[in-house]
């Protein structure tokens, strides 16, 4: 009984799709005619801005770290102080460096400790989020990290 019963709901569920396909197909065999709009369009010019960024690839075991390349990540340049882009491609360009030297590991720690930037608040917490990783990957641990580390939490825990 229950095999018939269901034998019964296949039938009406087949007949009803051949139904539903059947009357698309017409449909679809009828092309409709498009009406072409009257109204007149005026040209107008699109200005596209293109951004020319410095990415070249680094190889590994290739070290591109130079005192302006830290000092362009510091902010240091007036040109660039303002430019999140251009600190941001700068710090890419040194990301894969693990031997920095002291004078650029010194320059990079006195950025994390300073407070005042010309960068939106966030865009100053993922630069300096990115800048403590790349000292955190060093070969020869940073002297004062940690301690440069605690004084921003600190400093964090009791503007709040």
């Amino acid at each position: 009984m229950f095999v018939i019963v269901i034998a019964a709901v296949g039938v009406i569920v087949a007949m009803r799709v051949l139904k539903f396909v059947s009357s698309r197909m017409g449909s679809a065999a009828k092309p409709q005619q498009l009406s072409v709009p009257e109204a007149s369009f005026s040209p107008f010019e699109v200005r596209v801005r293109t951004v020319k960024r410095n990415t070249m690839p680094l190889e590994l075991g290739t070290v591109a770290v130079t005192s302006d390349v830290v000092a362009t990540v510091c902010g240091a340049y007036e040109a660039t102080a303002g430019r999140y882009e251009a600190r941001n491609d700068a710090l890419r360009s040194i990301v894969r460096s693990r031997s920095l030297t002291k004078e650029d590991a010194a320059a990079l720690l006195d950025y994390l400790a300073s407070t005042n930037d010309q960068l939106r608040a966030e865009r100053v917490a993922a630069l300096k989020n990115d800048v403590m990783n790349l000292l955190r990957r060093q070969e020869t641990p940073v002297e004062g990290l940690g301690e440069t580390a605690m004084r921003r939490i600190k400093g964090r825990s009791i503007a709040k």
